[in-house]
């Protein structure tokens, strides 16, 4: 593996992390005494709106990593979705 491929293979998990930590402080802060008054505080939070992009982010990295594997082995699609990532 290239020294590229270990980076993208650790960046991917640590940007789904800092999404999930970002989703949870929304959800701590949001208001829950009705469903407009939440939906309000969830669009009004900037942590909301960075972890959507982090997380989308994170997501397309990993999706088009895979997509890069498939090029020369079309007939891989199977083991490359649902296996970890490895050079087969």
């Amino acid at each position: 593996m290239k020294p590229a491929d270990y980076f993208y293979l650790l960046l991917a998990p640590v940007l789904l992390s800092a999404g999930q930590v970002l989703f949870k402080k929304t959800a701590d802060a949001a208001v829950t005494h009705s469903l407009s008054r939440f939906l309000g505080s969830l669009l009004a939070s900037p942590h909301f709106w960075t972890a959507l992009f982090i997380y989308g982010a994170a997501t397309l990295l990993w999706v088009f990593d895979r997509f890069t594997q498939i090029d020369l082995h079309p007939d891989r699609v199977g083991n490359i979705a649902m296996a970890p990532r490895s050079r087969i």
